[in-house]
């Protein structure tokens, strides 16, 4: 006889539980087992074999792409479908019975129009249980552009832009007439639509958005006011009532979703930081544009970590020891991603469960992230890939976790991998579906509507395959609305409704047992209790959810009565008081944006008092989004809720809100002078300024002189410096003159000058031009403070400032002659004069960007037509043929081989051209998206972003032009507004502010900042330069510039130059990097210190101008001779587990780090290195070096 089964589970707070699961189906949890152990168990090893990119496959059979993948060792891959079964799978789902839902999109990427969609829904049966999934079925065909699918509640959930469409089905499969419930998205982007349907544990079909496609969805003919707009997030619809709403918002093109044990929700991007964790009311980092609401200020960002390519700033300060991958390979591929299933099956070992598993598409490969709790949410930490194609034509679209708890991977199959909107180009004969899994799975699906309801709702507890947990869930919230129609057959449901309260309500059973039958009741529409036939309210099943012990189970509670609840707010206030779990309080400020605005400020207040919230991830900013509506209706509440704050962010913000318009400031001014408290008085000036910096304008009122003097009155220099400021905006001559004067100070410290130039700038002080003139040629002006006197000029300038322009022009860096750029072409008395020098030779043609002409063709001025003419020449030529274009430089770049370019001169050309908008390997402008992680080193890719620019722009990358009321022209992109001001920025970086009082024309061009024509300007070899340097892996060859003199990074404090307050061991000195090859520093000279041990400490000072929000990057060095150290700012740990300088060949640099953002006074700060206990393979002498800071106020 075999011994009997026993399994040991293991719970969240301690303690076990040890069951014998002999009969099937019994109560075990085998899931919360796994899952626990599996935070101790150490991170599954990737594939085993690795073969480098240049060698990946490209047009390989079935057979043959199933032959090369390579997995970690246990695992096997094998192919469920393939062409021409299934071609084009652009998204799938299972349903109950364990099929699978395929949608092919051969309409894809353009809509075909009425008739013509050529988008069909098959669906695959696995009548061997074995993954074969021999037998396949057409359900639907002739559907147009669909980009999501979903199966449940009679039918099947189909998006297909402008429409989400439901298709009604029989028990036998047989579709109805397919009726649209949601109209209004749009099309814009036809990659970024909606996308990743997912039925939530709470019932609702959630999914994702993309920023470039801007909707505006409601039920057909609801009008705007009924209407939700979304551009990029997350949204969900509730499958009964049909209620729509906007989840969370924010990211690029987020296209995969899923949450996991616990119900937190994660999405996948493409672009920006790659990971989020999501919930209701969030607002995350955009990769473009600005939040619907004005006032959101700022949004949360990214939990990962890491980036999945190299030659980018990590997203977070070290954490546990991670570095830098030192190829883009490894690393995880690139920046591109599509779907996400966080692994919850049973077939895979222990330590994958929780894994978060997603395609990477320019890695063409399965990565995963692991996730870490930590405050109130995660650390996305890198783990290892789990499948490798080893093919450039894997485009894995598609993550689904099966019966057989094996992952299911769809692959779109084709050589062109990102994103074009030329039909013609994409092989419509190819699509894959994959099957991984640990040995050889056996599938348990069966027809679950078959089975009777107490049945399912043993397994919706129980099962240790999440996909049998949700399926079942799902079947029971279908019988509970038959059941309510009174057309449910005999299944029992009501009682298993009634079981599945009782199991919320018992405090034995385990706590992911309760959560899982809290699921139920609310995805069965019965939630909060369920009785009999009807729904009721019960205060006892409030109370137990509310006082539950374990966290997970209350925060749902707070999540699920805020939503379904009226009057809750005096019960969310009570546990806000004494709530210690950050999770729950996370809930507790998700819930603000659902309460009226009367119930918000009691259970904000106590809230914003936890003082340890301060530095969480996500709570002051969810906070922040819950209370600024009160704040902006109700000024005393917001001062309350000031003085209940112990969180300065959101301290600051209340202060930005109440002075975001006239009245408000008004109301502050009034506040400040009354006030007798002088640090609060500061305080209340000091939000009422940062209103005004942030594109406000200040018009004094009537009492304001009175004002000024009650506030001088024995005031701080700082409060004195913030009367002055607002004295200067108010028209004050004095003041004005006292700020020009600050500028002209050569002693003065840069921040100093740099904030009078702001002032004089933000109050277009006409007579500040003769001393930005004579800061051109003052020594003492250099760094960010001579480009912002240069961009000044376009503002401030006068009759003088082309001259003094034109006379400096040639000694002014690339960046320099970029800010100079806006001032030579204001307007077209300016320009005339600017295209004169030009033809006399005495400036460079080259200035002459494809942008500023197109400022200068927008005057429409026949002089300047006429010398643009003469010096340019035919100004709107024909662009030739794209293919032939093409054509060209596919033949020029395979004559002239690539690896035998110069990259040193590439690397020149990009700082001249694509680094004036884009960041690659950390350098250059972001302007436009970062260039690192994206698919350069496709070739194809590569040129039909550079040949036709314009085949695909974004609203936000679109250009904007603006006739002002003084003749002036201003152009660039807008990248944010607010009621007074557009925020728009140029090549470069340059940034300027224009009031829209200003404007006398805005005009939005359909044609993208990046110019057509750049390769024109340049010779055969330099497009081979730069073509070379753009697809090189790492940056990492030979780069240093064959030039004489010094580079710098423009506005970075040099290490060398800092001031050493103390070192405890060893000596430190500045030391010339010229002799190593392999990276560059800044100045050509780092920090030094040598002869440290562990323990030893370095201080320096940080000298700081003004108070404020800082964001701190630095630059250090490594080698095989230097040690791990441990980074502090006035106390405040940099790097959570020590930074690793330790490089076991050349002495390269780090890259710019993320020191993370600091609320600093003025004054001088204390930054501590500290030597820790080096890496055991680095020759132990513990050097560091440190090239730069930036330290950048936000």
């Amino acid at each position: 006889m075999s011994e009997p089964l026993v399994l040991i589970e293991i719970w969240n707070r301690g303690g076990c539980l040890v069951t014998d699961p002999r009969t099937p189906m019994r109560s075990v949890f085998l899931g919360a087992a796994i899952a626990a152990i599996s935070a101790f168990a150490a991170s599954p090893a990737g594939p085993e074999v690795r073969v480098p990119f240049k060698d990946y496959r490209q047009g390989s059979t079935p057979a043959e792409a199933l032959k090369a993948m390579s997995l970690p060792k246990g695992f096997q891959v094998t192919l469920v479908a393939a062409e021409p079964r299934v071609v084009q799978p652009i998204a799938m789902c299972f349903d109950e019975k364990g099929r699978l839902w395929v949608v092919e999109g051969m309409s894809y990427p353009r809509k075909r129009g009425d008739g013509k969609g050529k988008d069909r829904i098959i669906i695959l049966e696995d009548p061997l249980g074995d993954g074969s999934y021999g037998k396949s079925t057409v359900f639907y065909e002739g559907l147009d552009l669909v980009s999501g699918i979903e199966v449940g509640h009679g039918g099947v959930w189909i998006g297909a832009a402008p429409e989400l469409l439901f298709i009604p089905k029989d028990a036998q499969d047989k579709p109805g007439k397919p009726w649209v419930v949601l109209d209004g998205w749009a099309m814009q982007d036809t990659h970024e639509t909606l996308n990743s349907f997912t039925w939530g544990p709470d019932g609702w079909l959630y999914g994702c958005h993309g920023v470039f496609t801007h909707s505006n969805v409601g039920k057909p003919g609801a009008p705007d006011s009924e209407r939700k707009r979304i551009n990029a997030g997350v949204w969900r619809l509730h499958p009964l009532t049909k209620e729509f709403e906007i989840f969370a918002e924010g990211t690029s093109n987020p296209w995969g979703l899923d949450y996991n044990k616990h119900g937190e929700m994660f999405i996948t991007a493409c672009v920006i930081p790659h990971l989020y964790h999501v919930f209701p009311g969030g607002r995350y980092q955009r990769q473009a544009g600005q939040h619907f609401d004005p006032h959101t200020y700022d949004d949360i960002k990214t939990i990962a970590d890491h980036a999945h390519f190299t030659g980018s700033v990590l997203y977070r300060p070290v954490e546990r020891g991670v570095v830098q991958p030192q190829s883009t390979d490894e690393a995880g591929g690139g920046h591109a991603h599509c779907g996400l299933a966080i692994y919850n099956g049973d077939n895979f070992p222990a330590e994958y469960q929780g894994l978060l598993l997603f395609g990477n598409l320019h890695g063409h490969r399965v990565v995963s992230d692991s996730v870490e709790a930590k405050g109130s949410g995660y650390v996305g930490h890198h783990a290892a890939d789990l499948m490798r194609s080893n093919d450039a034509w894997f485009i894995p679209v598609t993550q689904r976790v099966g019966p057989d708890g094996a992952l299911y991977v769809s692959d779109w199959t084709d050589k062109q991998t990102c994103h074009n909107n030329n039909q013609e180009i994409w092989d419509r004969a190819n699509g894959r579906i994959y099957r991984v899994s640990y040995g050889a799975a056996k599938s348990r699906a069966r027809d679950l509507t078959a089975l009777k309801s107490q049945e399912l709702l043993t397994i919706a507890l129980d099962d240790p395959n999440e996909f049998f947990v949700r399926q079942a869930r799902k079947v029971l919230a279908e019988r509970a609305v038959e059941m309510r129609h009174g057309v449910e057959a005999d299944f029992g449901t009501a009682s298993a409704l009634l079981t599945a309260e009782t199991t919320v309500r018992s405090l034995k059973a385990e706590p992911l047992r309760r959560l899982r039958a809290l699921w139920v009741l609310a995805s069965a529409g019965v939630f909060p209790a369920f009785e009999g036939d009807r729904v009721r309210e019960k205060v006892d099943l409030l109370d137990v959810g509310m006082t539950a012990k374990d966290e997970h189970l209350r925060a749902w509670f707070v999540r699920l009565m805020s939503e379904r609840t009226r009057n809750i707010g005096p019960r969310l206030a009570e546990l806000a008081a004494q709530e210690e779990s950050p999770v729950v309080r996370r809930e507790l400020a998700s819930a603000l944006g659902r309460l009226p605005l009367a119930a918000r400020a009691a259970v904000a207040a106590p809230l914003l008092a936890r003082a340890e919230d301060a530095t969480d991830h996500n709570l002051p900013l969810l906070l922040w989004y819950g209370i600024e509506p009160l704040v902006g209706s109700d000024a005393a509440q917001g001062m309350a809720l000031v003085q209940a704050s112990k969180i300065p962010k959101i301290t600051e913000f209340i202060y930005r809100r109440l002075s975001a318009d006239a009245a408000g400031r008004e109301r502050l001014l009034g506040l400040a002078a009354q006030q007798a408290d002088p640090a609060l008085r500061e305080r209340l000036l000091e939000g009422l300024v940062a209103g005004v910096r942030q594109g406000g304008t200040f018009k004094a009122p009537a009492e304001w002189p009175a004002q000024a003097r009650a506030l001088r009155a024995q005031a701080s220099p700082q409060l004195l410096s913030l009367v002055n400021e607002l004295d200067a905006l108010a028209g004050d001559e004095s003041s004005r003159d006292y700020f020009r004067s600050q500028l002209a100070a050569a002693k003065a410290p840069a921040p100093a000058r740099q904030r009078a130039l702001s002032i004089l700038v933000q109050s277009r002080d006409r007579a500040a031009a003769p001393v930005l003139h004579a800061c051109l040629v003052d020594a003492s002006v250099s760094g960010p403070l001579r480009r912002q006197v240069i961009q000044a000029l376009a503002t401030l300038g006068n009759e003088s400032t082309v001259p003094a322009l034109i006379s400096g022009f040639k000694a002014f860096s690339a960046v320099e002659r970029s800010d100079a750029l806006p001032a030579l072409i204001a307007n077209p008395t300016v320009a005339v004069r600017t295209l004169e020098a030009v033809a006399a030779g005495a400036l460079d043609k080259g200035v002459l960007s494809p942008v500023a002409i197109r400022q200068l063709k927008s005057m429409q001025d026949t002089k300047v037509d006429a010398l643009l003419a003469q010096v340019v020449g035919a100004v709107n030529a024909t662009k030739a043929d794209y293919a032939k274009l093409k054509a060209k430089y596919v033949d020029l770049l395979k004559s002239k081989p690539l690896r035998r370019a110069d990259l040193v001169a590439g690397k020149a050309l990009y700082q001249q051209s694509c680094g004036l908008c884009h960041q690659l390997f950390g350098e250059g402008s972001l302007v436009g998206p970062s260039l690192t992680g994206s698919n350069r080193a496709n070739l194809d890719y590569l040129l039909e972003n550079v040949l036709d620019p314009n085949a695909l722009i974004g609203k936000d990358y679109q250009l904007n032009v603006f006739k002002l009321k003084n003749g002036n022209t201003v152009s660039g992109l807008v990248q944010s507004e607010t009621a007074d001001v557009f925020n728009t920025v140029m090549p470069g970086g340059v940034k300027l502010t224009v009031a829209k009082s200003e404007v006398a024309a805005r005009e939005m061009l359909a044609v993208s900042l990046m110019p057509e024509g750049l390769f024109d300007a340049l010779q055969p070899q330099q497009v081979v330069d730069l073509v070379a340097y753009l697809q090189s892996p790492d940056g990492k060859a030979p780069l240093a510039p064959r030039v004489t003199g010094v580079w710098k990074i423009d506005g970075a404090l040099e290490g060398e130059a800092l001031k050493v307050r103390g070192v405890t061991g060893g000596r430190t000195s500045g030391q010339s990097m010229t002799s190593f090859k392999a990276s560059r520093w800044s100045g050509n000279d780092h920090l030094f210190w040598t002869g440290g041990k562990p323990g030893d400490t370095l201080t320096l000072a940080l000298p700081i101008t003004d108070k404020g929000l800082y964001q701190l990057t630095f630059v250090c060095t490594k080698a095989h001779d230097y040690g791990r150290f441990e980074l502090r700012l006035d106390g405040k740990l940099l790097t959570d587990r020590g930074l690793d300088l330790y490089n076991p060949k050349e002495v390269v640099t780090t890259g710019e780090l993320d020191g993370g953002r600091h609320e600093l006074t003025a004054g001088e700060h204390k930054l501590e290195v500290k030597i820790l206990t080096p890496n055991p393979v680095a020759t132990p002498l513990n050097m560091f070096g440190l090239d730069y800071l930036k330290i950048e106020k936000k």
